[in-house]
């Protein structure tokens, strides 16, 4: 996300320019400008020119929504090799994880926000949420 931030401002400012294939190297507002540039980039780095050209606030709130840099990847690992000696608690420690990753992910507000169903037996997600913080 930091990174992202830094790139953003590098190339509002026309201090980096993006590698195109078979084209060469420009700033971004103008691939912004001409769409065919755009079609031969594919889709994913053509949403991402496009986030690029966003105003600050908004590519704040879109950032806002990235999950902070936990050390997923080594916990990840812990647990592999924590799997042979006690499958129980890898299991539980597995769930653990992937909560913590939709929790900062803003899975419940955002279930909240799209009015899906909550649970049967909850009023809300963040109710849903709030008695499984208790019961943990």
């Amino acid at each position: 996300c930091h990174t992202m931030v830094q790139m953003w401002a590098l190339l509002q400012q026309e201090r980096a320019l993006v590698p195109l294939p078979h084209a060469q190297d420009t700033c971004i507002h103008e691939i912004a400008r001409d769409s065919p540039l755009l079609g031969i980039m594919g889709q994913t780095r053509s949403a991402l020119i496009r986030a690029m050209t966003l105003p600050a606030g908004i590519l704040e709130i879109i950032t806002s929504y990235l999950p902070l840099p936990y050390c997923w990847t080594q916990r990840t690992a812990l647990i592999m090799r924590r799997c042979p000696v006690n499958p129980d608690v890898s299991v539980e420690q597995a769930l653990d994880l992937i909560d913590e990753a939709l929790e900062e992910g803003g899975f419940v507000q955002a279930c909240d926000t799209a009015q899906l169903a909550p649970p049967t037996g909850f009023d809300s997600w963040v109710a849903w949420r709030k008695f499984g913080l208790m019961s943990d």
